[in-house]
């Protein structure tokens, strides 16, 4: 049987914790932060720690709506993370435990997204980054817009590119896929005009990077193989400019062109220097973000010697509780 939590429940249960109440009044103190990830999903091959679940176990009841396929038994959601655990048999592969964090909806820092996933495992060492989406925001452009512009390296057929209520989609679910759509509406600006890009980077479970790894290592390829072009500097008779106006998108159009059509638009500058780079957009939103937990590397290094002191004592005190015994 499928279980869920009752939301206003889990709200109650975690709010009257302290620790769980300290975290969230500090997300809440944090105002607007620029993060690039809309979405990080974490994985773990042990269940949340026995304190969460005892917390959160008085909320849970049957699920009796499922609708589409469901890999864990147990999915618990809350409005800053969702944690899925307990796979059935047929998914026996995935973790046993996944997290999912939207630091950018929530205005969460690299700080605090730890202690989001100590305060549910017990311990953030052993969490492995499955995925993400990376995003930037465009102002002043539409999704069609942005679509007639937009290159995506990485797919190769026509029917990856899809336009599905308002949202143009470049590739399909289980891989690299690229996505825009009106961001405004739920930004509430009635006046303004913002796209959102999205990118999701999905890792294979033999090289899913840590969550410290993730954070700490510099990140060189944010939109890897995505380029916004500068349309404007292709002129407005060119061939690529009337297969943009035949086929809706520049994707569509670039398909059309032979090889060697494809490989000189490639090193014109529309390509080589858009006006809008989406990785530099991207990399300074990121440099931002880490910026907003300065202490993050010490924080990490106490934590890991907290962590050493902790399991050197257990082992000193249960080696001289053995000890004694023998003698005796």
């Amino acid at each position: 049987m499928f279980k869920r939590f009752d939301v206003d429940a889990i709200a109650d249960a975690l709010e009257a914790d302290p620790r769980f109440k300290s975290i969230l009044q500090g997300i809440k103190r944090n105002g607007s932060l620029r993060c690039p990830y809309d979405g990080i999903t974490f994985g773990f091959e042990s269940p949340p720690s026995s304190r969460f679940l005892r917390l959160v176990m008085p909320a849970v009841c049957d699920d009796l709506f499922v609708i589409g396929i469901r890999i864990y038994r147990y999915v618990l959601k809350h409005g800053l993370f969702t944690v899925c655990w307990e796979p059935l048999q047929a998914f026996k592969q995935a973790p046993y435990t996944t997290i999912k964090i939207n630091p950018a909806r929530n205005n969460i820092t690299p700080s605090q997204m730890l202690d989001l996933i100590a305060y549910i495992m017990g311990s953030y060492a052993n969490a492995k980054v499955m995925s993400f989406d990376e995003k930037v925001d465009i102002e002043n452009c539409t999704p069609k817009e942005i679509s007639e512009s937009l290159y995506v390296a990485h797919k190769r057929k026509l029917v990856d590119f899809q336009l599905k209520n308002e949202t143009y989609y470049f590739g399909a679910r289980k891989g690299k896929q690229v996505k825009c759509y009106d961001k405004s509406k739920q930004m509430g600006l009635n006046n303004k005009k913002v796209t959102r890009i999205e990118k999701t980077v999905k890792y294979s479970r033999d090289k899913r990077p840590g969550v410290i790894e993730f954070l700490l290592t510099p990140r060189t390829n944010m939109f890897e193989d995505v380029v916004l072009v500068d349309t404007k500097k292709l002129g407005g008779s060119s061939k690529i400019m009337r297969q943009i106006k035949q086929e809706g998108s520049f994707m569509a159009a670039y398909k059309k062109l032979s090889s060697a059509d494809r490989k000189a638009l490639r090193k014109k500058q529309a390509f080589t220097q858009p006006s809008i780079d989406l990785k530099k957009l991207a990399t300074e939103d990121l440099i931002q973000w880490l910026d907003t937990s300065p202490d993050l590397q010490l924080r990490i290094f106490m934590d890991r010697f907290a962590s050493y002191i902790r399991n050197y004592t257990f082992y000193f005190n249960h080696d001289s509780y053995f000890h004694m015994n023998t003698r005796r």
